[in-house]
């Protein structure tokens, strides 16, 4: 069984899984099967590498300021990164940003 089958055989099971400090942490209403507890330590490297993947990144906060040459405060988040002032740098394609929000990334553009 893959890593891939094995988490997918978790989340059927309700069991919800993390990778915390490069550890597998499961939380599960009722008991883990030892079938599939053993089948978790036996890919367990297989599985760090796959959920590390997964992982979004570490929470940034980002408080954007006015554009220092235009004093404009819409932005765009460009599709690669980073912020480009709609006035000063026009037609950049992504997600539209208001100066003086802060972002996390709970609502940071994809």
């Amino acid at each position: 069984m893959s890593a891939a089958e094995i988490l997918k055989e978790i989340e059927r099971q309700h069991i919800s899984i993390a990778l915390v400090d490069g550890s597998l942490k499961c939380k599960a209403a009722n008991p883990i099967p030892t079938d599939l507890i053993k089948r978790l330590k036996e890919n367990k490297a297989k599985i760090v590498r796959l959920l590390d993947k997964q992982q979004p990144p570490v929470p940034v906060e980002i408080a954007l300021k006015a554009c220092p040459l235009c004093n404009g405060r819409d932005f765009i988040h460009g599709k690669k990164g980073g912020y480009f002032c709609v006035t000063c740098q026009p037609g950049i394609e992504g997600t539209p940003v208001k100066a003086g929000n802060t972002i996390t990334n709970k609502n940071r553009p994809p």
